[in-house]
């Protein structure tokens, strides 16, 4: 397996956007999003849920066009679901697992490869302890609630999991930078980062592959810019 390498979510926020600005929701109260896994199925304390966690952090670095998606399959390999992933995956065993062996290389084989940032230690991290419980299958979430809207402990780190693997310095898909709060907020005050989250008519719906954003991820974003979108 030869640079496993990392993009996703093409055509995420800039490609064919018929709308210019969209309606904000009314801020969400708490409770009244029931099926956010966080709240109804959280994960057991250390336990790490492969669909909230493990999958949308994969398929944002490594499935892209090009790359590890179902049609490019770069070196044969494809990253885009449970079943593919394990095909790279011995479950117990990191240093016998292609996928993580791969986040860890120094050469041009390291993926995601340069000049793409790499995974941070946590995020690799958070790959090898999946993988030794066992890389199961879990679907649990971690706890979450719509009234925490903070950029930085929130909404940041959600836009980091799931879309900035591919809008950053050196992958601009869709043209469009997600990399930091002053390129972020661009895409609030145009509309278009919530009229993509929450899939609304004439925005191209993010993420495109994968999971889409839980209803509570939605809620804490859209609670976030109702509050003037503050980098807080």
């Amino acid at each position: 397996m030869k640079q496993i390498t990392c993009l996703i979510m093409s055509s995420i926020l800039g490609l064919s956007l018929l709308l210019t600005a969209c309606v904000t929701e009314p801020l969400l109260p708490a409770g009244s999003l029931t099926s956010d896994p966080g709240l109804e199925t959280p994960c057991p304390d250390g336990i790490i849920s492969f669909k909230y966690e493990i999958l949308p952090l994969i398929v944002s670095n490594c499935a892209s066009e090009g790359c590890h998606d179902a049609v490019s399959r770069e070196e044969g390999v494809v990253l885009d679901s449970y079943t593919n992933i394990m095909k790279e995956v011995k479950p117990g065993k990191p240093s016998g697992s292609k996928l993580y062996k791969y986040l860890l290389k120094g050469d041009d084989d390291v993926m995601p490869p340069p000049p793409l940032p790499p995974l941070s230690a946590e995020q690799i991290e958070l790959v090898k302890n999946w993988i030794l419980q066992g890389a199961q299958q879990t679907t649990c979430g971690d706890a979450c609630t719509p009234e925490a809207a903070s950029f930085a402990a929130n909404v940041y780190p959600t836009l980091q999991q799931f879309c900035i693997g591919c809008h950053n310095d050196n992958n601009l898909q869709g043209n469009v930078n997600l990399k930091d709060y002053s390129h972020i907020k661009q895409y609030v005050d145009n509309g278009k980062l919530l009229g993509s989250i929450t899939h609304q008519a004439g925005f191209s719906p993010m993420p495109p592959a994968g999971n889409k954003l839980s209803d509570c991820r939605i809620a804490q974003i859209t609670n976030w810019i109702n509050a003037g979108a503050q980098n807080d």
